[in-house]
């Protein structure tokens, strides 16, 4: 941890993460939570463009960066997911059946294209459409700012935005869709425009740092009020979650500036909770699902229904964050066991 560490950012990581796993729970069935994952696209953008900014690289390794940043975890949870949902498999009973199976896991989840066949009798493996969204656009988009950084930010990286969220507001009824619009998935389209929305951000306060550094005080305000507006909209109905993208861009960039209120209360408290919670979020995410599956078994088979309601609630809360730190654990275990073995 250091001084020149963005607390907000981890504090912001941290609530939306908070908010994915109390969505997924379905303990609030009317709660739009599936919002928070916007924010995390916006914030990916944003350090794609500031890591391109301070050492540029290749769009190959700057993915494969992310990849292997992602992959123990995610491959622990898929493992887990796996074995947890075996008997919802097929039977195998040809060399066709396991292509089938192979081919069924590793084009829709990782793609994020529109779920079908026996994947959707596996609901705790789609969360990783949110891991694979992310390494896709950042290959396309890292890809673009390879070729032509100029051109990247002045036309291509708007009209994906202009273009991109036009098209998802013309052919869904809310953020929280599969359907495929044109030649894309809507999750797919959404990180792009949501990545590319928060590189543009990160270009603008890099060339014009001052500029907002003398405004800052009015950029709190509106991310103030921009972050109570988008926890509002979760709670609209499903027309309603499409203005989340007006709110985004404030709250961010109310995150960022170096005179944030927020970045200086926390680097006070050192971090504070949910930013401590923010560092963690991707072992947090690819967790949180299957941890909710054990729960529930445990619950039903062995306590017989003696968790219930807020009781049960807690329980998960808590057994995320346990099963999350033995995620961390275990997979910087692996990631060390691998780097002595290449030695």
């Amino acid at each position: 941890m250091t001084d020149n560490r963005i607390y907000s950012i981890d504090w912001l990581k941290g609530v939306m993460i908070l908010i994915i796993v109390i969505f997924h729970s379905y303990f609030f069935p009317s709660f739009r939570g599936y919002l928070a994952v916007e924010v995390f696209f916006f914030i990916s953008g944003y350090f794609m463009m500031s890591s391109f900014l301070r050492k540029p690289t290749t769009a190959v390794k700057y993915t494969w960066g992310r990849v292997k940043r992602m992959a123990i975890p995610f491959f622990i949870s898929l493992v887990l997911a796996c074995t947890l949902y075996i008997q919802s498999f097929p039977v195998i009973d040809s060399y066709d059946a396991l292509v089938d199976i192979c081919g069924e896991l590793f084009s829709t989840i990782p793609f994020a294209k529109e779920f079908a066949g026996f994947a959707t009798r596996i609901p705790f493996l789609l969360v990783f459409w949110f891991l694979s969204v992310l390494v896709i656009s950042s290959f396309l988009l890292y890809g673009i700012l390879q070729y032509d950084d100029r051109l990247a930010t002045m036309v291509l990286f708007p009209a994906i935005i202009l273009f991109g969220y036009n098209a998802i507001y013309t052919n869904t009824e809310c953020l929280d869709s599969f359907a495929k619009v044109g030649l894309l998935g809507a999750p797919l389209l959404r990180g792009l425009c949501g990545m590319a929305t928060g590189a543009l951000i990160c270009h603008l306060y890099v060339q014009h740092k001052e500029s907002f550094e003398r405004r800052a005080v009015l950029i709190n305000v509106f991310g103030a009020i921009a972050f109570v507006l988008f926890l509002a909209l979760m709670f609209t109905g499903e027309s309603f979650d499409k203005y989340i993208i007006v709110t985004i861009p404030w709250i961010l960039l109310a995150a960022v500036i170096e005179h944030s209120w927020l970045n200086a209360i926390l680097r006070k408290i050192k971090g504070g909770l949910f930013a401590r919670i923010g560092r963690y979020t991707i072992y947090v995410y690819c967790i949180h699902s299957i941890t909710q599956t054990l729960l529930f078994w445990f619950n039903d088979h062995l306590l017989h229904h003696a968790l219930d309601g807020a009781s049960l609630f807690i329980a998960y809360l808590i057994a995320v964050a346990v099963a999350s730190i033995a995620l961390y654990y275990l997979s910087q275990f692996i990631t060390r066991l691998i780097s002595t073995c290449e030695g």
